[in-house]
């Protein structure tokens, strides 16, 4: 059908494909560097010879030439895309296609003929999305309303030191009106406006960075250009420093200080020690929110959950350009742990969960406490995911719950591998995991390694954890590996068990080793050697770190000893 401004959606011919492809790429581009919208404008159309449909001089000479030459290109089957009716975005589409129609005119006619056929089915595919239920394509109208043209209004100018000069830009009324769509421009009443109001504006910003003795002043330039110019000159004078800093507390963590508690010293020491702004340094506002945000968060991190502000203030002198900080929290009651809700098990008994706790009830909350606990019942391979956390909203502060939220693993567990090594040949590994065999608590896991030169088989019982957080273990250890004429089969028994705690992490256990070597040299009879070995063995791991599964800062020892024959 023919649209109401006279392009045509019907089928395209192959020539007029080649015509309106380009539109997303060059044609559009070529449009905007013009200076044009996306849409046509009344003056861009086509208005040759039957108008909204293409002649052949409105063909590009290569597509034309490729088909056969302007004679068999008829002006009644090439109907002109709407999207292309602008002539330099048709430049643009023949740019596109000169250096196929290139490529083309000098390949056999076979290939000519191919290629003519797979175009003429992309014009009818185009052709039928063009008019199809699918099609989305915009009217000008649309067009001009969803993709409003930015024109600058006004230059401004900002001399300020480089530091300022970027908050400044950012955040003035006066800076970012200076580019809008050309239909809802700033007049000239409302850059007055605008110019008015930026010092008082500058200065209110250049306060939170410190400086309240500032000088800002906005002015028209005095350039000749069209554009007007606006010039904002600022001096922001001396920063504002930090004079005396008073930081003090109430409620029940200055009553344990009065009574000299060992561990509401160490929180408020760890306050003191902590705070981001000291005198002598620059006062900055985002500085102040941020140093009374890290106080309020490691006071409650630390048993005080409830902990709020009773006063911040910070006293400004700008005679002198000091500033005087005074704060005053309210810690809230001391938390401590009470007992346990477990939410999630299905499979699993409470006391898994409940064995690996590293508090009992009464213990003062913290939140370290708490992640730590998180991150060992994450270790045990057998929950998904786990979450910890303390009911603040409880009545009893004394005796508040713990909550623990866990999604369990899959019962049972396989994995099949395919390798190949150097040393081995190709290998096939088979690995297979049970986290309650034959319905107790213990985890199975058996690994089958089956190579053309290396056969293992391991399988290990690992129990949950039981009292205390012990872990019992019992693992079986095969191998046959042959390499170079000489055959070794081995096999290992190992007893023991293991503790894991916030810093310790532990594990002994008695190792029995029985090995078998067959050498078959190559003249001679083979040489076998049997050996045997029993041990014991203990390894020992000490660490200070800021996440058991995740570190990235601390400390840790390891220490491995083994005694035997």
């Amino acid at each position: 059908m023919r649209s109401p401004a006279g392009d045509y959606r019907g089928r395209l011919a192959p020539a007029s494909v080649l015509v309106c492809c380009g539109r997303g790429l060059l044609g559009q581009r070529t449009a905007h560097r013009a200076g044009r919208q996306a849409a046509c404008e009344p003056s861009d159309r086509y208005t040759g010879p039957a108008a909204g449909r293409l002649t052949p001089g409105d063909v590009p000479t290569e597509a034309a030439m490729f088909f056969g030459g302007p004679s068999k290109i008829s002006a009644q089957i090439f109907p002109i895309c709407r999207t292309c009716c602008n002539r330099a975005r048709r430049q643009a589409c023949s740019d596109l296609i000169a250096p196929v129609v290139t490529l083309m005119r000098s390949s056999p006619p076979l290939v000519r003929m191919l290629f003519a056929g797979a175009v003429v089915l992309l014009a009818l595919a185009l052709g039928g999305c063009a008019t199809g239920p699918f099609s989305k394509n915009p009217k000008p109208a649309e067009l001009d309303a969803s993709e409003p043209v930015m024109v600058p209004i006004y230059r401004l100018q900002i001399e300020s030191p480089a530091a300022l000069a970027g908050l400044l830009s950012r955040s003035l009324d006066l800076a970012r009106f200076q580019i809008a769509p050309e239909q809802d421009g700033v007049s000239a009443s409302e850059l007055n406006r605008l110019i008015a109001a930026a010092p008082a504006q500058a200065k209110a910003l250049l306060e939170t960075e410190g400086y309240f003795n500032a000088e800002v002043k906005a002015q028209r330039g005095s350039n000749s250009d069209p554009l007007p110019e606006v010039l904002l000159t600022v001096d922001p004078g001396p920063r504002t420093t930090i004079e005396s800093l008073a930081l003090d507390v109430q409620g029940p963590l200055r009553e344990s200080l009065q009574k000299a508690d060992r561990g509401a010293i160490t929180t408020w020491g760890a306050l003191h020690r902590d705070w981001l702004l000291r005198p002598g340094t620059e006062f900055r506002q985002p500085q102040w929110s941020a140093a009374k945000a890290a106080m309020l968060d490691r006071l409650r991190a630390d048993g005080y959950p409830a902990a709020s502000w009773t006063s911040t203030e910070a006293r400004i002198d700008a005679a002198n350009n000091t500033a005087a900080l005074d704060i005053t929290a309210d810690s809230g009651p001391l938390y401590r742990l009470g007992s346990m809700r477990i939410e999630g098990l299905v499979r699993h008994q409470e006391s898994t969960i409940r064995n690996v706790a590293n508090f009992q009830p009464g213990t003062p909350y913290s939140e370290r406490l708490l992640i730590d606990y998180t991150e060992r019942l994450r270790k045990l391979n057998l929950f998904e995911s786990s979450v910890v956390e303390l009911d603040a909203q409880s009545l009893d502060a004394q005796a508040a719950d713990v909550i623990v939220r866990v999604r369990e693993l899959p019962l049972q567990q396989a994995t099949v591998g395919l390798g190949y090594g150097d040393s081995v040949g190709p290998r096939i590994t088979l690995e297979h995991t049970h986290r309650r065999v034959f319905g107790t608590a213990w985890v199975a896991k058996n690994k089958l390694e089956w190579g053309r030169d290396r056969r293992v088989l391991e399988s290990e019982l690992l129990s949950h954890p039981i009292e205390r957080g012990y872990r019992n273990l019992l693992a079986i250890n095969a191998s046959r590996e042959e390499a170079e004429g000489t055959l070794v089969e081995a096999s290992r028994l190992r007893v023991g068990r293991s503790l894991d705690t916030e810093k310790i992490e532990r594990l002994g256990f008695l190792e029995a080793l029985s090995a078998r070597t067959n050498t078959t040299p190559s003249a001679g009879s083979p040489r076998i050697a049997s050996d045997r070995a029993l041990s014991g063995n203990f390894h020992w791991l000490w660490r200070d770190l800021d996440s058991v599964l995740l570190p990235t800062a601390g400390t840790a020892w390891n220490l491995q000893g083994a005694l035997g024959q």
